[in-house]
């Protein structure tokens, strides 16, 4: 305060206007100021003589001095306070560095962490705080390591090496939650003690020491590898359950030790790699679509010999045209018929023993069920006319309905219906013979246990003859019955005039079937050469450009191509040059171009081999082949719209930023399988971890889930597996699952060198698995 504010200060207390905050700040100033005080002191006595001089003591109001006494008491309290603020301030600084000293450090709840280059992971934060810079984890974050390996820095010394497939959250400084993975944990300090791993069956505590965890999305079990020191067990709840001591590795149900395993003969990761090797990089994107029209078209700069000299191209004026066949084995074939000559009624029931005609589907019930038009009310039988099923019901009064179950068989790939021929007969209210003059139809209606509606036929009312006629239907615009799902058809049975009943006396369905068969010599790329015919050289001069002098598929053919691919075999060896190759379907004319470059192009010796995307529009599907896979049946390649047909998702519509994709998903399209798919490709190395990890979509009616193995195996062998009939997740999801397998140690009369195959298999023909991507990947001693 000033000389002037506190001269003011006085004079409004001695004068009695001085209001609270005033006086409030002059006492604080005379407090903590000698010479303030002074001045008061002052001009307190010289107040009081004018009073006592002027004799007016009595008219004159007394302003709320502050007693000097009282003054200097408050400057004795004041530094009394002082001391021992001082003294409690000095004790507490103490505490507190003893505190840091002898207690465990208190760290923020933050993580870092890296990931060995070629990973494939997503980092998401939640809270609407501002996310931090780079790869560091605070509370809420959420890392996804769909293929690779990662290192986390946890706080208090708590480090982890993470492999692929993987989910993980921070909690808190002391707290991971692991959703599912395969991590070592490493505590180095007694800081770390405490740690905590929480599963969604159980959580592990750290009491010292280093220990690792492998399980699946879904498993209800977990293996556990105390390494070093021991963990306790405890419940979900918090209750404290056992411990586990070191060199001990069990496998888990809850807090239950179900069994004891054997230790990994290999063990975790304990460094991060500098990178992983990708082997196989797959999206299930690319391959022949069946039943297309294809033109392939090249620039004359793509291919050289091995001296520089151009191919010279495909052109417009000699372009590689083929068409893939639809993989139709049997052509408008019988697939179920019968004459009920043999039928039985009782009830709404006719049964009889068997079905004359049956190819291509799993046997129906041997009986049909009869309802009243558009509803379930059962009807009868006029049980007039052996031989046929004279149902009773008027077509004024609803007409009749029935439904067939078509189911397609093992050897069966799919099915194109092309007509149903119906026996019927006219007859009246009794069930004796009807006259003319009424009009009719039937109407098929085709039902998938999970699209819905399919199509409809309705040919409209058409004259019906006195006695039996034949009504044929055409079938061909509805959808392919391609074994991913149930399918019923429904007929109903309608018309006009009074008296007027219908019995069925026969029917014939009618299709074109592809039937599963093992790919032969015939259709392999390149099957008339003998090998000497794939490996010399034929040309003439080093100076003449190379030439080729074979196609796969041939041009202007048309044939299956189970491999799923094209190829060129030239008269000498080539390698690339640059320019870009155009693949045209001239079916939908949608185009592709693959440049010089792409991983969809390669060349051996003298053979340049074309893996060709398979574009589908939004919500649809395609029987083809898949590229560099051996099947011995059609795939499905499917791109679904998230409209409920097979997934539930908007995010799955392509027009939208998403692109189509959710959860795991790098790319729009799908491949649904039903037989087991197999490709080679590589040898093995010694002393090598691979990794196999591929995303599995579950659909909305996730009761279809057929199951799968993904096995890695060197001829007969098997290496490593991976074997659910579980679901990976809930419906509407796309979940990554995976395993590893170490060379280090090889199986009796397993060599380096041998080939490596990989296989993935439905456990189930009965639905279809849907695929979206595959990544193995291998690492050397780095890292183990």
């Amino acid at each position: 305060m000033t000389e002037a504010d506190l001269q003011h200060h006085i004079h409004l207390l001695l004068d009695g206007g001085i209001s609270a905050d005033e006086f409030a700040a002059l006492e604080a100033e005379l407090l903590k100021n000698p010479e303030s005080l002074e001045t008061y002191r002052d001009y307190a006595r010289l107040h009081c003589g004018i009073q006592k001089h002027c004799d007016i003591q009595q008219l004159v109001k007394n302003p709320p001095v502050v007693p000097v006494d009282r003054v200097l008491a408050l400057q004795r309290k004041s530094t009394i306070k002082t001391s021992v603020l001082g003294a409690a301030a000095l004790v507490l600084l103490t505490a507190v560095l003893m505190w840091f000293f002898k207690t465990p450090n208190h760290q923020p709840s933050e993580a870092k962490f890296q990931n060995a280059a070629g990973s494939d992971f997503t980092l998401t934060h939640s809270g609407e705080g501002k996310a931090p810079i780079g790869n560091t984890m605070v509370e809420g974050s959420r890392l996804v390591l769909r293929h690779g390996v990662a290192e986390l820095n946890l706080p208090h010394d708590v480090r982890a090496i993470v492999e692929a497939p993987a989910e993980m959250t921070l909690r808190d400084d002391r707290t991971l939650d692991v959703n599912y993975g395969r991590a070592l944990f490493q505590v180095t300090t007694e800081d770390g003690q405490g740690f905590t791993v929480a599963t969604p069956h159980q959580r592990i505590v750290d009491l010292g020491t280093a220990f690792g965890i492998d399980f699946q999305k879904g498993s209800q079990e977990i293996e556990l590898h105390v390494l070093q020191g021991k963990v306790r067990v405890d419940g979900i709840d918090g209750k404290q359950g056992g411990i586990i001591q070191a060199s001990r590795a069990v496998m888990l149900a809850g807090t239950r030790v179900k069994r004891e395993i054997a230790p990994s003969p290999h063990g975790f990761l304990r460094h991060l790699p500098p990178k992983i090797n990708m082997l196989v990089k797959e999206d299930f994107e690319h391959g022949l679509l069946a039943d297309q029209n294809y033109i392939i078209r090249m620039d004359p700069t793509v291919i050289r010999d091995l001296k520089g000299n151009r191919f010279q191209g495909i052109d417009d004026d000699t372009t590689w045209n083929f068409n893939s066949t639809d993989a139709v084995t049997s052509r408008n074939a019988v697939i179920l018929a019968d004459d009920f000559s043999d039928v039985t009624k009782t009830g709404n029931t006719a049964a009889f023993r068997s079905w004359n005609h049956l190819n291509g589907i799993e046997a129906p019930a041997t009986s049909l069920s009869f309802f009243k038009g558009d509803t379930t009310s059962a009807l009868s039988f006029h049980n007039v006319t052996v031989g046929e099923i004279d149902v009773k019901n008027n077509m004024t009064a609803g007409g009749w309905d029935t439904s067939l179950v078509l189911d397609l068989d093992n050897s069966t790939v799919s099915i194109k219906l092309t007509s149903m021929v119906i026996d019927l007969r006219l007859t009246n209210n009794d069930g004796t013979p009807q006259a003319t003059g009424k009009s009719s139809r039937v109407i098929a209606e085709l039902v998938g246990s999970v699209s819905g509606l399919l199509g409809k036929v309705d040919p409209g009312n058409s004259p019906c003859p006195s006695g039996p006629y034949t009504r044929t239907l055409d079938l061909s615009s509805l959808p392919t019955l391609d074994g991913s799902e149930s399918y019923t058809l429904h007929l109903k049975a309608r018309g006009t005039g009074h008296g007027h009943n219908k019995s069925l006396q026969a029917i014939a369905l009618k299709g074109d079937l592809a039937i599963l068969c093992e790919s032969s010599e015939a259709i392999k790329p390149f099957g008339n050469f003998t090998p000497a015919d794939l490996t010399e050289t034929t040309g003439e001069s080093d100076d003449s450009p190379p030439s080729f002098i074979a196609l796969h598929p041939v041009n202007n053919s048309e044939e299956a191509i189970p491999s799923g691919q094209m190829k060129m075999l030239f008269n000498e060896p080539i390698k690339f040059g640059t320019g870009r190759v155009f693949i045209q379907n001239v079916s939908d004319w949608s185009e592709s171009t693959l440049v010089v470059g792409s991983r969809q192009l390669s060349i051996d010796g003298r053979i340049l081999t074309i893996n060709p995307p398979a574009k589908l529009k939004d919500g649809s599907k395609n029987l083809g082949w898949l590229a560099a896979w051996e099947s011995a049946a059609p795939v499905i390649f499917l791109n679904p719209s998230g409209d409920g047909t097979w997934y539930d998702l908007d995010d799955l519509q392509d027009d939208r930023p998403s692109l189509g994709m959710i959860g795991s998903m790098p790319n729009p399209g799908m491949v649904s399988i039903n037989r087991t798919i197999r490709r080679e490709f590589g040898t093995i190395t010694a002393g090598s971890r691979y990794t196999v990890s591929t995303t599995i979509g579950v659909r909305t009616n996730d009761a279809t889930f057929p199951g799968y193995t993904i096995r890695l195996s060197t001829g007969d062998t098997t290496l490593a597996k991976l074997t659910s009939n579980t679901p990976p997740g809930p419906a509407n999801s796309v979940n990554t699952v995976g395993f590893s397998w170490d060379s280090s140690i090889l199986p009796d009369g397993i060599h380096p060198g041998d080939p490596l195959v990989i296989e993935i298999i439905p456990a189930s023909d009965s639905g279809y698995l849907d695929l979206n991507a595959l990544r193995i990947s291998a690492i050397g001693q780095s890292g183990k």
